[in-house]
């Protein structure tokens, strides 16, 4: 157990890892952790007040309808785990601005001077599998990259990596404007060409979580099939939703 997080690591080669992640409930130790990081999630590297931290996100989530909230959720946490494996976030988990650019990518964020893609699925039925949900957000990605969405998401990376709190290389933000600019002139590209980061969060009881010898065979075999230049898979086991409203309230 890690600061709250029971993580299994499965790494297949130097281009396949499956991480499993569980979380029963918000420990002192994952308080902690969250505390460290959730105001340069929501906000960048500027200093909030964590307590106005906590009440925007509370409000972000109360007023969507249930499944965006546990999405929301979802995404958060996700956020959370790579700010704590020493990810760099080149985005925000907040909108820029209220009916502002739409949705994007689910993250954008960078390890070793690699650059990764992550796309976040979520879902409260036990009997929906994590590779059905690691499936759906590849194909979600997929569909970005490759241009068939109505939303260029390059461009929300873009506008994302220019917010000042955010310390992001000059030579990440000229290629996601470049890539922006492809992407409105129909010039797309292949999902082999990025690293992602698909992820898969089930908000279960213990009792329903799947074996993590299921998980990494089942989502093995799907990834097989995937085009990827490398790929982490996570799975994420969640009872602590609750939990974590209840954290913001506080």
């Amino acid at each position: 157990m890690e600061d709250g997080m029971q993580i299994e690591l499965y790494k297949i080669d130097n281009e396949r890892n499956i991480i499993i992640v569980t979380i029963k409930e918000i420990t002192d130790e994952l308080r902690k952790q969250i505390d460290k990081y959730i105001c340069r999630i929501w906000a960048g590297q500027n200093e909030n007040d964590i307590k106005y931290v906590k009440k925007e996100i509370l409000e972000y989530i109360k007023k969507k309808d249930r499944s965006k909230q546990i999405g929301a959720i979802a995404e958060f946490f996700v956020h959370l785990f790579l700010n704590y494996k020493g990810y760099t976030p080149y985005c925000l988990f907040q909108n820029l601005e209220e009916n502002s650019f739409k949705k994007g990518f689910d993250g954008y964020f960078s390890l070793n001077d690699e650059e990764w893609i992550v796309e976040s699925k979520s879902t409260e039925d036990s009997s929906i599998k994590h590779h059905k949900k690691i499936s759906e957000a590849y194909n979600d990605l997929n569909n970005k990259v490759k241009g068939k969405t109505p939303n260029n998401p390059w461009k929300n990376a873009y506008h994302h990596a220019c917010n000042i709190n955010i310390s992001v290389p000059d030579n990440v933000r000229k290629q996601l404007d470049i890539l922006s600019k492809e992407f409105i002139d129909d010039k797309f590209h292949k999902l082999s060409e990025y690293n992602i980061i698909p992820c898969s969060t089930k908000f279960i009881e213990e009792k329903d979580i799947e074996k993590s010898d299921f998980v990494h065979n089942t989502v093995l075999e799907k990834i097989n099939s995937f085009e990827f230049n490398k790929i982490s898979v996570i799975c994420m086991n969640n009872e602590a939703e609750k939990l974590f409203m209840e954290y913001l309230r506080s």
